[in-house]
C-alpha cells in the first residue's frame, strides 16, 4: 500500500479515446432497395471495420499523426501500423447496428483522440462513397425504369392514335357529331321525299 503511490507514478499511463459514429439506416424505398443494395448493413459495417483496421488505413493515420518520420520507409510504416492496430478496438451495437465505435490507446491523450478521431472520419468517408456508389445504382436503376415506361407510354400512345384514326367517327367522344349529322340526314331524305312526292303529283297532274 506504501509503496502504490510510488509506483503509479513510475508507470507509464495509458489513455483511452474513443469516436462514437451513428449508422443511419437505407432511406431508399424497397423497391429501389432490393435491385441496388447487394448486402445487409451487417455486411457494410463488417467490411468497413476490415478497411478501417487495414494496412492501408492505418499506414495513413501513422504518418499523419507522426508516429513514423516524414520520409519513413515502407517498412517502418508497416511496423508501425502493425503496431497501432494492437492499440485500437472497433466496438458497434451488437443488435441494431445503429453506432459504431472507434477506440484508440495512446500514452500521449492528444495522440490518442487524432487516432480515433482519423479513424472515424476514414469510417465516414468511405461510408459516404459506398452510400454515393448506391445512389448512383438506384438512379440508374430508376432511370432504366424511366426509359422502359417511356418507351411502353409511346407505343400505347402510337397504338391509341391509330384506333383514333381507324374509328374517327365511332368514338365516344365524336356521338354528338355523328348524332348531329345523323338528324341533318334524316331531315334531307325528308325533304327529298317531299319533293319527290310533289314531283310525283305534278306529273300524274
Amino acid at each position: 500500500i506504501v509503496c502504490a503511490p510510488f509506483v503509479f507514478d513510475f508507470l507509464p499511463k495509458i489513455y483511452r479515446a474513443s469516436t462514437t459514429v451513428l449508422v443511419s439506416p437505407e432511406s431508399l424505398s424497397k423497391r429501389v432497395a432490393e435491385s441496388t443494395v447487394t448486402g445487409s448493413i451487417e455486411e457494410r459495417v463488417a467490411s468497413l471495420a476490415i478497411q478501417i483496421l487495414s494496412d492501408t488505413f492505418l499506414e495513413q493515420v501513422v504518418g499523419e499523426v507522426g508516429l513514423v518520420p516524414e520520409h519513413a520507409n515502407e517498412f517502418d510504416r508497416r511496423t508501425a501500423a502493425r503496431s497501432l492496430r494492437g492499440n485500437v478496438e472497433l466496438e458497434h451495437d451488437p443488435t441494431l447496428l445503429s453506432w459504431f465505435r472507434v477506440v484508440a490507446y495512446d500514452e500521449d491523450p492528444e495522440k490518442a483522440a487524432t487516432i480515433a478521431n482519423r479513424l472515424a472520419d476514414l469510417f465516414i468517408e468511405q461510408n459516404s462513397r459506398w452510400r454515393e456508389d448506391q445512389a448512383s445504382g438506384a438512379t440508374e436503376t430508376v432511370d432504366q425504369w424511366l426509359t422502359e415506361a417511356r418507351g411502353k407510354l409511346e407505343a400505347e400512345e402510337e397504338k391509341l392514335a391509330t384506333y383514333r384514326k381507324k374509328y374517327l367517327f365511332e368514338l365516344p367522344e365524336h356521338m354528338p357529331a355523328n348524332l348531329s349529322l345523323l338528324k341533318a340526314a334524316q331531315d334531307r331524305r325528308s325533304n327529298l321525299s317531299r319533293d319527290i312526292q310533289t314531283r310525283q303529283d305534278q306529273l300524274t297532274i
